[in-house]
């Protein structure tokens, strides 16, 4: 039984109460579906009345208590877990905007196909001297560079940003309120080839068919925007 259905049985049975509670005081039809006599009929409903008395508390209790502080904790996490998946929207944006930039200057980069990856069969070693713009939490511009970092360092870095952010969203607590088509796409990107590919290429090792996973990536991406708006970077 998961909280949310046993929460809205509660609420049933309360509803229940209260209306039992309503017909009793005002409407007076009695709980008796026998042939009771009137002074057996009167402790029927006393009894009920009591009872639907006693668990509308409860349930007030329990509202109070346990479901508002509950809510409250769910949107506090929640905020946390929206700043990590911006966070990590950023900084594979980063990679993308080196993506465009570099080998797609001249295309529109949001209607890339596989075909145009083709020659993305590894990542480079030599310095990049990458420099963009990035607009903060404050509305703040800031100058950024890749400094001395190389392809191959620029999304080994980018891979162990986003996979330590991705480990530490599915470790909060309400994770469960997080969209789940966004939950599946976040251990896609989290499990890709993409990044085992860049693991490979940095220790050297030669990764086949890593256009096709640079491609996927690609796609995870613009997938992720949906759901994530990174902050601006340009």
């Amino acid at each position: 039984m998961t909280q949310k259905f046993f929460d809205r049985l509660l609420l049933i049975i309360s509803t229940c109460c209260l209306l039992a509670i309503l017909q009793i005081s005002f409407f007076h039809i009695p709980f008796n579906w026998f042939n009771f006599t009137n002074s057996s009929i009167e402790k029927t409903n006393d009894i009920i009345y009591s009872l639907a008395t006693s668990f509308i508390a409860g349930y007030i209790f329990y509202v109070i208590n346990v479901q508002i502080v509950t809510y409250l904790r769910e949107q506090k996490t929640r905020k946390l877990i929206d700043n990590y998946l911006i966070d990590l929207a950023t900084e594979i944006q980063v990679g993308q905007l080196y993506l465009s930039k570099t080998y797609f200057s001249s295309k529109k980069f949001d209607s890339l196909t596989l075909n145009d990856f083709k020659t993305l069969t590894s990542l480079g070693k030599s310095q990049i001297n990458f420099t963009y713009k990035q607009t903060n939490t404050l509305g703040n511009v800031r100058n950024c560079s890749t400094g001395t970092f190389s392809e191959i360092d620029l999304y080994f870095e980018e891979m162990d940003m986003v996979k330590n952010n991705i480990q530490t969203v599915f470790s909060f607590p309400y994770i469960s309120s997080v969209d789940y088509d966004l939950i599946n796409l976040l251990h896609k990107i989290q499990s890709s080839f993409f990044y085992i590919g860049v693991k490979h290429i940095k220790n050297g090792i030669t990764y086949l068919d890593f256009e096709k996973h640079f491609f996927e990536h690609y796609e995870n991406f613009k997938e992720l925007k949906k759901h994530v708006t990174p902050r601006l970077t340009e």
